[in-house]
């Protein structure tokens, strides 16, 4: 992920040491990995000091900064880069958390994994935070995370996305040829258990490590489907995500499906929009139904290559940071364009779609969107884990957030109720695809 205010790798508390700096009261060493100096509150400044790097040797010049905001001597306060806000550090949590290790270690009764107790306490300081999307991962976790944006992994072919309020991860699409497809899984289905563990209250993240695995392994998701639980048993397979599909419909209007926004996405978005252009499109409509988001970055790419330089969006920070998202070349989409949506559609769709809506190169047709507005930051920690943390809200250039509201079409076309229960939908059948059609032969 793009987001430079997130650029650490690893912040490694060393919570041994007390030292005093300066003349300033007792404060705690932090270490940052990458070498960044430790900026430590000293009365209304912020003393920057030497840190050396656990026997390396390495150090920095010692400089000061003004820090007007410093009121108070109560909490010392480490900084890491000044976009990043303030990390405090909490002597009680400190010894509490040591002093209840002492005693599991000298006293408790039964055997016990030190790892498990590690990874407990982790995975319960991100839970205490109540955001169904700021997750820490183990090793394995992360890696299965991190093989999926790269467009390949091992698993049943389904995406999947979770409500914000009841915490429901729902079937949002079905991977075509997929064991999940093969199986009968449906777009609304919900995801109730994985090889018989409940994961209704789990963050979607964990649910979906276990739902991948070894290629041509067993395994069994149960769904609920109109209140009622049906289980579906699959041999897990490579599935290589096809996440752009494009062809040129009646009247030379092209049509372009995106499925998710991934590393290799924005690559095969920029092919489909030269090739429908070398067959003379004389319209677009760009189906971002059922895409549950994925990487920013991505979004701006493909972005870029329908609106010329300039900002396109920005994302902003708790403490006020903001990082501008820029288009970069001199492209710039000529024909009418129109960008389907549904209640599934959600984050990255929503941040490229509203930028399309807001700067006038789309209109907006199906129904309001999920309302995501928020962006995760991927951090990879030095033992391997890693946390996906909430760290911004994102906006359109005129400074529109959607979150918990998401994207009001320019045009409501509600998707027929028969078709609602269907896996796969002709494009004849497709009512809101038919819709997009006959607006742009209008309009063209």
């Amino acid at each position: 992920m793009r987001n430079k205010h997130l650029r650490l790798i690893t912040i490694i508390i060393l919570l041994t040491s007390m030292l005093t700096l300066g003349g300033c009261k007792s404060a705690r060493l932090v270490w940052i990995d990458d070498g960044d100096t430790i900026a430590i509150l000293k009365g209304n400044q912020q003393e920057k000091t030497t840190a050396e790097n656990n026997g390396s040797g390495s150090s920095k010049d010692v400089a000061t900064v003004e820090d007007p905001s410093a009121q108070t001597e109560k909490e010392d306060v480490v900084t890491i880069p000044s976009s990043l806000g303030s990390l405090v550090l909490d002597d009680g949590f400190v010894r509490t958390e040591r002093a209840i290790e002492a005693y599991i270690v000298n006293y408790f009764l039964t055997e016990y994994s030190i790892d498990e107790l590690k990874e407990g306490a982790l995975k319960g300081m991100v839970e205490a935070l109540n955001d169904p999307y700021t997750t820490w991962y183990t090793k394995e976790e992360f890696d299965r995370m991190m093989e999926a944006t790269s467009g390949v992994f091992s698993g049943i072919g389904v995406v999947c996305s979770m409500t914000a309020t009841d915490y429901k991860k729902v079937i949002l699409s079905v991977m075509k040829d997929g064991p999940a497809e093969k199986a009968g899984i449906r777009p609304g289905d919900v995801i109730y258990k994985v090889n018989g563990e409940d994961v209704l209250e789990k963050d979607l993240n964990y649910t979906v490590s276990l739902m991948r695995g070894p290629v041509d392994t067993e395994v069994t998701v149960t769904m609920l489907r109109d209140g009622e639980a049906i289980d579906f048993t699959m041999i897990r397979a490579l599935i290589e995500s096809i996440t752009v599909g494009y062809e040129m419909l009646r009247d030379d209007i092209g049509y372009i499906a995106v499925s998710e926004f991934e590393s290799i996405t924005s690559k095969h978005f920029k092919q489909a929009v030269d090739d429908l252009e070398a067959q003379n499109m004389k319209g677009l409509i760009i189906d971002l139904r059922n895409n549950g988001g994925g990487i920013v970055e991505a979004a701006r790419e493909m972005l870029e290559y329908l609106i010329p330089k300039g900002v396109l969006f920005y994302i902003q920070g708790n403490d006020g940071w903001k990082d501008n998202y820029y288009s970069n070349t001199d492209k710039d989409l000529k024909v009418p364009c129109v960008i389907l949506m549904n209640e599934n559609s959600a984050s990255a769709s929503e941040i490229f779609a509203g930028v399309m809506q807001e700067k006038g190169y789309a209109k907006i047709m199906g129904v309001q969107s999920f309302g995501k507005g928020i962006v995760q930051s991927i951090i990879s920690l030095s033992d391997g884990s890693g946390l996906a943390l909430t760290t911004a809200y994102h906006y359109t250039e005129n400074g529109k957030c959607i979150h918990k509201i998401g994207i009001t079409p320019d045009i409501v076309v509600e998707l027929d109720e028969s078709l609602k229960s269907y896996s796969t939908i002709t494009m004849d059948q497709d009512n809101q695809l038919q819709a997009a059609i006959d607006y742009l032969v209008e309009n063209k």
